[in-house]
């Protein structure tokens, strides 16, 4: 009786992070496109090669990993 409890408990966890998990669409495009952006301020994108991938961990938190290919790295100007 005791094992079903515990599966009962996983699963009800597990259908919570799913719940959670359901990021609009319209949401992730926004993120990468805005994460996008601020790369292409700073570096000399190869448009290509820009990935965002975002994913639920099982504590709950989130995972985002970017990735892309640069060609180059603009100057920042620091005012003192």
């Amino acid at each position: 009786m005791k094992k079903q409890n515990i599966n009962d408990i996983q699963r009800l966890r597990q259908i919570i992070l799913t719940d959670d998990s359901n990021i609009p669409n319209s949401t992730v495009e926004i993120l990468k496109a805005d994460s996008k952006s601020f790369f292409n301020n700073h570096f000399k994108l190869d448009e290509k090669s820009f990935s965002m991938e975002i994913s639920l961990c099982e504590n709950g938190s989130y995972k985002v990993d970017i990735s892309f290919k640069a060609n180059d790295i603009y100057d920042i100007k620091v005012i003192r």
